[in-house]
């Protein structure tokens, strides 16, 4: 069983991060499985700064992950929310 509707690499794309190229083919690819998704329902979880610059460009909501960079570096970047680490987002979910 696959945990992804679909999947985005770098093969698929001419541009990397932070140009939302990425973020945008993804949205497309998911709104071909469901015609209904509005950008507004997709959450990108990003622990870079170019991560984050790269999906607001595409006009996602973003929660930065202070895995690599510090919460401060992902606000900067434009982080919606930022959290310490993927649990605290797993316990969201909970």
């Amino acid at each position: 069983q696959s945990y992804f509707k679909t999947i985005v690499s770098t093969d698929d794309l001419k541009h990397s991060k932070p140009h939302p190229e990425g973020y945008l083919l993804a949205f497309q690819k998911l709104q071909q499985i469901d015609p209904n998704l509005k950008k507004s329902d997709c959450v990108v979880l990003e622990d870079t700064p170019a991560g984050v610059a790269s999906a607001q460009a595409a006009g996602l909501t973003v929660v930065g992950i202070a895995n690599s960079v510090s919460i401060a570096e992902l606000k900067a970047a434009g982080a919606n929310f930022t959290i310490q680490t993927m649990g605290e987002f797993l316990d969201i979910l909970r």
